[in-house]
């Protein structure tokens, strides 16, 4: 490998197979079902991080960081996706700053 002044380089890494089974099955998900996403009706679209149509399995395992806690952030988001009101509830409250120390 050759490296040179102002040369940009990335490292890519990639989510073990039983971490990814694992989340999978705890979410129900297929990891062999193919998808694509688009923009939700009167959202800007930016396009894609990753190539589309993908199956659940490239996407887990190559584009989201199983191995981590979610930020605060995103459980206030992900919290308007919960069906159940405790759920909904737990995840504001880990997402807000009474709830740090739950986070």
């Amino acid at each position: 490998l050759k490296y040179q002044p102002a040369d940009n380089m990335g490292v890519l890494p990639m989510n073990r197979s039983t971490i990814v089974e694992s989340v999978a099955n705890a979410l129900g998900f297929d990891l062999d079902q193919v998808f694509s996403l688009q923009a939700a009706d009167g959202h800007e679209w930016h396009g894609a991080p990753f190539p589309m149509p993908l199956s659940v399995r490239d996407c887990l395992t190559r584009y989201c960081d199983l191995t981590i806690a979610p930020r605060r952030s995103d459980l206030k988001l992900l919290s308007s996706y919960a069906t159940e009101e405790i759920d909904r509830k737990a995840l504001l409250r880990m997402a807000s700053k009474e709830g740090k120390p739950e986070y």
